[in-house]
């Protein structure tokens, strides 16, 4: 059942990306401007820079609350996802009352902890604090911290994202 949607989705997902979006890749793999990412702490005020650098869409692309929460299908899905899951949405974050919809600005790493599931992101200990330690080594991938394998994962993942 499901495995085989998800394998039917991913196929109009890469038939959709080669046939019709190959000449938006061919101009964006053109740019040569360095990436810009916005890191830091909870509650340290990233949400609101990411917002504001949003905003400015001539110099900054952003992953929206679809993708991130879509990364497999976000290209092909968005239109009609959107609208399927619009009730599902609460209009604001538990956390902060901050404003929630499909189109604003999102962690990419929410995207990255669904395409690895779970296995190799930082987010994990957030949902299962009880496990904390159990995932401190995806707070960095400096020095050994993780095995490589965790973070051959999250390249991969992460890459297959920005792609």
């Amino acid at each position: 059942g499901v495995p085989l949607l998800n394998s039917s989705l991913k196929m109009v997902e890469w038939i959709y990306m080669t046939c019709w979006l190959k000449p938006i890749f061919e101009k964006v793999s053109q740019d040569d401007q360095p990436p810009l990412f916005v890191l830091g702490h909870p509650r340290t005020g990233t949400t609101l820079l990411h917002s504001l650098l949003a905003q400015d869409t001539e110099r900054f692309t952003t992953c929206s609350t679809f993708c991130a929460g879509f990364p497999h299908y976000f290209l092909s899905l968005e239109q009609i996802g959107k609208r399927l899951f619009a009730g599902m949405l609460s209009p604001t974050r538990p956390m902060d009352n901050m404003q929630l919809h499909f189109d604003l600005p999102q962690e990419d790493e929410l995207a990255t902890c669904l395409m690895t599931g779970g296995r190799s992101s930082p987010y994990m200990s957030l949902y299962f604090m009880r496990d904390e330690q159990d995932y401190r080594p995806f707070q960095t991938f400096r020095d050994g911290a993780s095995p490589a394998h965790h973070v051959t994962r999250w390249t991969g993942a992460f890459e297959s994202l920005c792609q």
